[in-house]
């Protein structure tokens, strides 16, 4: 379950989800752009 304490906004998950493409955790292509994030 989400920790609603650690809440992300779309900027932070955005770096996030970067880091973990440099980690090769996740393909590039399933990142999502910040815009679709905020939505």
């Amino acid at each position: 379950t989400a920790n609603p304490r650690l809440k992300m906004n779309a900027n932070e998950m955005h770096k996030e989800l970067l880091k973990r493409v440099t980690d090769n955790e996740i393909s590039k292509d399933d990142m999502l752009k910040v815009f679709t994030i905020t939505n």
